[in-house]
């Protein structure tokens, strides 16, 4: 995600009364009389505090223990099956991935549903088909939604690309306030040599 998307989605979210910590290490949780405590390390240093409600957000990883893919020859790392780019395996031509199991894409069902279309196309037509993740949108469903499709500004700087960087301040909009919202904005980048 964008840094500057993410910055206003913090601020927003702190705004609310959420305290967001980041790169911290969890050592306990424990039930008191009136929630929950928190210990964890932060900045080198151990901390707690009080909460009513401790979430995880901690992503999920591809489920292969029960396939005995060695068994089948497929090639694997202990997390993840090796494909090719038109997402067969690199070890037995015969085992095709999609969804979960293709750890380089994000796990999104959408994402699942489009690899499986190329691997339903490459298994009748033959492998020629590549999954291009260029322009897939991703939400996070949070207050407020964030979303994005390509790449972000400092993605197209890192590639070289020259871009003009246009940011929208939308917390006015009739829409916004239809929803109560507090914060809304949008960041729009063009690449200047193809507009």
């Amino acid at each position: 995600m964008d840094n500057d998307a993410v910055a206003a989605l913090q601020a927003e979210t702190e705004r609310l009364g959420v305290v967001v910590k980041t790169g911290v290490s969890v050592t306990a949780i424990e039930k008191t009389a009136d929630g929950l405590r928190v210990e964890f390390e932060h900045d080198g240093r151990n901390r707690s505090l009080s909460a009513e409600r401790v979430v995880n957000g901690a992503g999920r990883v591809a489920n292969i223990d029960g396939l005995n893919v060695d068994a089948a020859g497929v090639e694997h790392d202990g997390l993840r099956i090796l494909i090719d780019d038109t997402m067969r395996s690199t070890s037995n031509s015969s085992v095709w991935v999609a969804g979960d199991a293709v750890t380089s894409s994000a796990q999104l069902s959408p994402i699942a549903t489009y690899e499986g279309q190329i691997v339903g196309h490459n298994i009748v037509h033959g492998p020629t088909k590549r999954p291009d993740y260029s322009v897939i949108p991703s939400a996070v469903y949070t207050v407020p939604a964030l979303s994005t499709v390509g790449l972000t500004e400092a993605e197209a700087r890192e590639k070289g690309l020259d871009v003009s960087v246009t940011v929208s301040d939308m917390s006015g909009w009739f829409s916004t306030k239809t929803y109560a919202e507090t914060a809304a904005w949008s960041k729009v980048l063009v690449d200047k040599s193809t507009d």
